[in-house]
């Protein structure tokens, strides 16, 4: 992120930087990384780890069908279809990467 502003020249722009970050960042980062120090330091019961599991699940799918709310395909029409081939092809290296991840590791430890 501040590669961009850097590049385009607006790093001078940002008075208090720290508020700037703060504003930016995605705070689900911070409970992502709560709920699984505190998982992992048996802080909650199988029970509770199960409930959090299935709100997760539920905050995945609310959290995709607001992605698909908002989608405006006459605006990505207009785009033209080099930037939509572009994030395709990205997505299917990445997904044939991890693919390859997960069949290295299931060949190198047995999974």
């Amino acid at each position: 992120m501040r590669f961009n502003w850097a590049s385009r020249g607006q790093a001078q722009a940002v008075g208090h930087k720290a508020k700037f970050l703060w504003q930016k960042f995605p705070k689900f980062v911070l409970g992502f990384l709560i709920i699984s120090t505190l998982a992992t330091a048996a802080f909650f019961s199988k029970e509770q780890i199960g409930a959090l599991a299935n709100l997760s699940r539920w905050a995945f799918l609310l959290t995709f069908a607001g992605v698909g709310l908002r989608t405006n395909f006459k605006a990505l029409a207009k785009q033209g279809l080099k930037p939509f081939a572009v994030g395709a092809i990205g997505e299917v290296a990445i997904a044939g990467f991890t693919l390859g991840l997960v069949l290295a590791a299931q060949r190198l430890f047995g999974w």
